[in-house]
C-alpha cells in the first residue's frame, strides 16, 4: 500500500475528528450523489417501515457531484 503524503494524513485524520464529533441526534448517509443528514433513527425507522433506508427524511443534504465522493456498493 501506497504512504500517504503529510497533507493526505492531515486531511484525513481532520475527517476522522469531524465525524467523531457529530452530534449524537443526528445520523449521516452517503448516496451515490449527495450526502443527507437525518435525525438519529431515522434510516433505521425508514428501513423498517419500507425495507430500505433510502428515503428517509433528511434535515438537510448537499450534492457530492465532483467532489470525488463514492459510495461504495458492498456499504449500502
Amino acid at each position: 500500500m501506497e504512504e500517504m503524503t503529510a497533507i493526505e494524513k492531515g486531511w484525513f485524520n481532520k475527517l476522522y475528528r469531524l465525524l467523531g464529533a457529530m452530534p449524537v441526534t443526528v445520523e449521516i448517509e452517503v448516496h451515490n450523489s449527495h450526502i443527507q443528514m437525518n435525525r438519529k433513527g431515522a434510516r433505521n425507522e425508514t428501513f423498517e417501515r419500507n425495507g430500505d433506508g433510502d428515503n428517509a427524511e433528511s434535515i438537510d443534504h448537499f450534492t457530492t457531484v465532483n467532489m470525488r465522493v463514492y459510495p461504495c456498493s458492498e456499504s449500502v
